[in-house]
């Protein structure tokens, strides 16, 4: 799991593919903006069950969404 301030570009590509803005992603997701915007800067560590939400609404694996 990346630690703080590490930036997750495997996380950025991945929202990107699906054409979604982090906004969008937080609404699918029910993850508030401010802690998607602030994990994709690297300043949040995401917990498990975060990860397997956001994974199942980009409807990719979570291998693929996230690198570790």
């Amino acid at each position: 799991m990346r630690k703080p301030g590490e930036i997750d570009w495997a996380f950025k590509k991945a929202v990107a593919e699906r054409g979604l803005t982090l906004r969008e992603l937080s609404k699918a997701v029910g993850i508030s903006h401010t802690l998607l915007s602030m994990y994709s800067r690297g300043r949040y560590v995401l917990t498990a069950e975060e990860r397997k939400r956001i994974a199942r609404a980009l409807k990719m694996s979570e291998a693929h969404v996230f690198s570790d």
